[in-house]
């Protein structure tokens, strides 16, 4: 009759004691022989298809033209001596009350930039990424639901949905006061929940996210190649569609700001649309009051925060060329403190390519990959060579020769 694993048709089916392949683990499967010769082979392929894609992505980001430049050291953005501490520069742009100081820097256009020539700011030592800044703000408002009593529809109370914006949650009437008056330097913006004489205080949109909304401003010129500086040609920079439009149409609603950084003296950074207020060079949609959230694409950008504490942000976009030995002259308005973390603000010009920005990193990924395989390719063709044995000969085996050589010892 043979044995139940003989007469077993399939998988399932069983012998008399109700045995089957599948739960003897008795099913047939491939068990390849990995062998020097097959290493050789994989790892070449891996290389030859790594170190094509490798070489594209590392010309892609060579083709991009990057230029960038500091700005918050230089002397006549800070009205400071040129080495002036930290500490000084921050009184300095604190004197000023939110109107900043206007300095020109230029960049030298090394090789020829074709548009789209995308413009970006870039802040440093900003730690977007920080737990109580990134849980300070109200979603629920931003969207512009019930953006003034953001929780009473929950029945917690008014206000009540936007209390993860503490400390930048209410405006404190008194201090708001003393702060048009100029008699406080305070920056604590509090309120007690649940106070009648607060409910017109809600800061909207609120957060230490909103708060800190950076709003240095720019304007743009070109001193074409071979001209006077005198002869400028106006560069203009086209600041709509610089945010995802899935962020403006799902995650900001149509609402006008309220009690948002409405005091210079008492700002962590810019109003909504209020770029062209205090000094500034435009940018944003327009005056405080006459435009909605959803409409300030800065803002927009801004609230997406960034990972890691050196980022740069979309400002807008250039759609003009830019020839070798232009020089671009930008008219910034200083504004937003960094001085106080010891952060820096830069400004970046950057076309880009088929796969983004200037990153060597993805290129550089791929070529070590794949040198590396062609590498171990080389190294397992030469262990391919070795003929002394037949590969997977189980007689080389330490427990086949101790067995063979038990077998061979005479009993006594």
């Amino acid at each position: 009759m043979g044995n139940g694993t003989e007469e077993r048709k399939t998988p399932f089916s069983t012998d008399p004691k109700g045995r089957c392949a599948f739960t003897q683990q008795e099913l047939y499967a491939c068990r390849p022989v990995i062998t020097p010769r097959i290493l050789t082979i994989l790892f070449a392929l891996i290389g030859i298809i790594f170190i094509p894609i490798g070489a594209i992505a590392l010309n892609a980001a060579l083709s991009v033209e990057e230029l960038t430049a500091r700005y918050d050291n230089e002397p006549e953005c800070t009205n400071t001596e040129e080495n002036a501490p930290h500490g000084d520069k921050e009184l300095a742009l604190f004197s000023r009350q939110g109107f900043g100081f206007n300095c020109t820097i230029t960049i030298t256009v090394e090789e020829d930039m074709n548009q789209p020539i995308y413009f970006y700011y870039q802040l440093h030592n900003f730690y977007q990424n920080h737990r109580r800044y990134v849980m300070s703000r109200s979603d629920t408002q931003l969207r512009g639901d019930d953006p003034d009593n953001a929780g009473t529809f929950l029945g917690l109370g008014s206000g009540s949905g936007t209390s993860n914006c503490d400390p930048q949650e209410w405006q404190d009437r008194e201090k708001s006061d003393q702060a048009e008056g100029g008699d406080s330097p305070g920056f604590s913006l509090d309120c007690e929940d649940g106070e009648d004489d607060c409910e017109d205080l809600l800061i909207n949109p609120c957060g230490l996210v909103a708060w800190s909304f950076f709003n240095d401003t720019y304007r743009l010129a070109v001193q074409r190649d071979g001209n006077d500086s005198d002869n400028l040609e106006p560069l203009e920079v086209d600041e709509t569609g610089i945010a995802w439009e899935s962020d403006r149409k799902q995650k900001f609603g149509g609402f006008t700001s309220k009690n948002f950084n409405n005091i210079p003296r008492l700002r962590g950074g810019g109003a909504i649309g209020s770029s062209t207020a205090a000094g500034g060079f435009g940018g944003g949609g327009g005056s405080e009051g006459k435009t909605e959230v959803d409409d300030d694409e800065h803002f927009i950008v801004w609230m997406r925060t960034a990972t890691l504490p050196n980022f740069r942000k979309l400002w807008g976009v250039i759609n003009t060329n830019l020839n070798q030995g232009d020089v671009v002259h930008i008219d910034i308005n200083n504004r937003y403190n960094t001085y106080r973390f010891e952060g820096k603000k830069k400004v970046v010009l950057s076309t880009t390519s088929f796969l983004g920005g200037k990153n060597y990193f993805l290129g550089a990924s791929y070529l070590s990959v794949g040198f590396f395989c062609l590498f171990l390719a080389v190294v397992f063709g030469f262990l391919s060579q070795d003929k002394t044995h037949a590969t997977g000969d189980l007689n080389r085996c330490s427990w086949m020769k101790k067995a063979a050589k038990d077998t061979s010892t005479p009993q006594r």
